[in-house]
């Protein structure tokens, strides 16, 4: 699950618990990648049973190897969907949006005042 919280934070929860692996940073990295975003800015909630399904374990060290992907896919689309809306509300050509540092920012022509959205 992906959310975007207040002050620019924006809350990953993986169903999966961690046991000193480090996979609370590569799990970071692949959502700041995906949303262009600062790593600073990603909250990540591990193996609260009540926010995400059931887990049966990290073994192996396989948890970034199987929920780093997951993260990337989620992430991405959630930046989609983002730029979707952004593109909606501004009536503005969605080739010209882009996301970075936390925010959707248009790149295109534009006559009125500036606008981005966090």
């Amino acid at each position: 699950m992906v959310a975007h919280r207040a002050r620019r934070l924006i809350t990953i929860t993986p169903a999966r618990s961690r046991v000193g692996q480090n996979s609370r940073t590569s799990l970071t990295q692949a959502a700041a990648e995906e949303l262009h975003t600062s790593p600073e800015s990603i909250h990540l909630v591990m193996g609260d049973t009540d926010l995400t399904p059931y887990d049966a374990g990290t073994f192996g060290s396989q948890t970034t190897p199987r929920m780093a992907p997951q993260i990337h896919k989620v992430a991405a689309a959630g930046r989609e969907m983002l730029l979707d809306l952004a593109a909606d509300k501004w009536k503005a050509d969605r080739s010209s949006l882009v996301c970075e540092n936390g925010r959707v920012r248009n790149t295109g022509e534009w006559t009125g005042p500036s606008r981005s959205a966090s």
